[in-house]
């Protein structure tokens, strides 16, 4: 089960539901220590040379990760996946719809076994991933989002289904009665239809011509 946790920044306009999860303790040192291990070995060689180079050196490493680590959070709405991520002097914000999210996995690291953390591999359907480091290994992660992911792929297909059938019935509905033509003016164009007709056969009465009689009898 996943709990809320002490948000990381202003994570006010979260909606009711979300969760927010933040990087164990000591992950900015985690971090950073094969290279601070390099750099041990290197002093172990030799100390007059390399003690200056290794205090130097971490300073400009374990700095930045600390203030690294202080400002990156990740949220889990209903909706979308927040991935914050820290620097030293600001932070990025990236929603990402839980839609798109095609695979969620998570994988416990070289030493996340016993340091008590895991990483959560994050896949959209654009093939981009994403990944949610040091979280602490007791959540779980995994099957939160899932559950996220099944119900907002579920309201998406409810609201696509129900626009689909508003449109059917928009399609279907009959058009306005007044332009349809009425049954008398059907039979009247037919009536005079017949008649262009009849004349064009030549039925029609031709002209009158007189006999010798004086009686006009038509042709």
């Amino acid at each position: 089960m996943v709990t809320p946790a002490k948000p990381t920044g202003k994570w006010d306009d979260l909606p009711p539901g979300s969760v927010v999860l933040t990087q164990i303790q000591y992950a900015w040192l985690w971090s950073s220590m094969p290279l601070l291990v390099i750099l041990i070995v290197m002093v172990m060689f030799n100390p007059e040379v390399f003690a200056v180079l290794f205090a130097v050196v971490s300073i400009m490493i374990l700095v930045p990760k600390f203030f690294q680590w202080r400002r990156t959070a990740y949220a889990l709405t209903p909706e979308l996946m927040i991935y914050q991520r820290g620097g030293i002097l600001s932070t990025r914000r990236y929603q990402i719809p839980m839609e798109r999210v095609k695979e969620v996995k998570s994988r416990p690291g070289m030493f996340g076994k016993y340091l008590g953390y895991q990483h959560v591999e994050v896949r959209l359907d654009s093939g981009a991933r994403a990944s949610l480091m040091y979280l602490p290994a007791s959540l779980d992660v995994e099957g939160h989002f899932m559950d996220l992911i099944a119900k907002a792929k579920a309201k998406a297909g409810a609201e696509g289904g129900s626009a689909s059938g508003t449109g059917s019935e928009a399609a279907s509905a009959p058009g306005d009665p007044s332009a349809l033509p009425s049954p008398e003016a059907s039979t009247t164009e037919s009536a005079g239809g017949a008649d262009d007709a009849k004349g064009a056969n030549g039925n029609a009465p031709g002209p009158k011509q007189s006999d010798g009689n004086g009686d006009k009898r038509t042709k």
